[in-house]
């Protein structure tokens, strides 16, 4: 009998940079091994995804589900492709995530079937020609802090009993980290067991709740995909989401395992410019702290004087 995958892929304003990832899957689902089914929930927009699909005939179903934009959030999108998905392992999948490798599947399904893993994530690069600049530098520096923890087959299995006896047990956020821009979980745990309703960091609690109730997760950089926004905007409003999700909902602080470590003294590969450029970065952080604090301090205010909480800016942070 072949193995039933169902994979899950949240769209908004989506482009070609999708088909890459469903022509890649269909070549994956053409070679019989797989029975797949592609669901796609797209957040209405401008941009008609049937649009962006129509012309492709691929080798496994698909299935698009339109949500208005005020019905979007991490938590429920993603349980409402479970809940139409028929799958025994379900994969999460960003728009913009391209799998680097053919054999992800195979990665993650060896990693599921050890009893109490739940869950794996997978390793996210940035594509070959993106500049080396100060964002890059972080992104690799994000990734780069599982290798202290490599198996021999570059995995970093995550259960209690390791944190507890970790040199870095408070250091919250990698212990719960677990990301669905490429994730994979068991049917069976996700059917008992469902995402948070939350604006962001849903995957997170998810690795949360895994960690703490006896479960295991995994993070296996042979699944790996490339997923690298370089541009300002993302940067600012990924960085304000994460950081009050980050002190007012998993109430971790700022402190991470890499604590932004950027030496700030001249080298000799190291010219002005960069030197600018890093604490461009580190002055833009200091306005972005300030602006989660505002966001807090006036969703307080709000909340006194509408006490039912209805409106959709409080909804997109409680």
């Amino acid at each position: 009998m072949k193995i039933t995958i169902s994979i899950i892929i949240p769209t908004y304003r989506p482009n070609k940079n999708l088909l890459r990832s469903l022509n890649k899957l269909s070549q994956l689902c053409a070679t019989g091994e797989y029975s797949m089914e592609v669901i796609i929930i797209n957040t209405i927009s401008e941009i008609q995804i049937k649009d962006i699909v129509k012309n492709n005939k691929y080798s496994f179903k698909l299935e698009i589900i339109n949500i208005k934009k005020d019905e979007f959030n991490h938590g429920d999108t993603r349980n409402l492709g479970v809940s139409k998905s028929k799958g025994e392992y379900i994969i999460f999948l960003s728009q913009d995530a391209y799998p680097v490798e053919t054999n992800f599947i195979e990665y993650f399904i060896e990693d599921l079937n050890k009893k109490n893993i739940v869950a794996v994530f997978g390793k996210e690069i940035a594509p070959i020609k993106t500049p080396k600049n100060y964002l890059y530098n972080e992104h690799v520096l994000w990734f780069k802090q599982y290798e202290q923890f490599y198996d021999k087959k570059n995995r970093v299995l995550f259960n209690n009993k390791i944190r507890s006896v970790s040199k870095n047990p408070n250091d919250v956020i990698f212990w719960y980290s677990l990301s669905n821009v490429f994730s994979c979980y068991k049917r069976s745990f996700l059917e008992k067991h469902h995402f948070e309703t939350i604006y962001h960091g849903e995957d997170v609690l998810m690795g949360k709740f895994i960690i703490e109730n006896g479960f295991e997760k995994m993070f296996d950089s042979r699944c790996t995909v490339e997923h690298f926004h370089n541009d300002l905007k993302s940067f600012i409003k990924r960085s304000i989401d994460d950081w009050y999700f980050r002190i007012f909902v998993l109430k971790s602080g700022l402190h991470t395992k890499i604590n932004e470590k950027i030496n700030l003294k001249t080298e000799k590969n190291q010219n002005t410019s960069n030197i600018f450029n890093i604490y461009f970065y580190y002055l833009l952080k200091t306005f972005i702290l300030i602006a989660v604090l505002l966001i807090k301090l006036k969703q307080i205010v709000l909340i006194r004087l509408i006490k039912e909480k209805k409106t959709e800016y409080i909804r997109k942070y409680i």
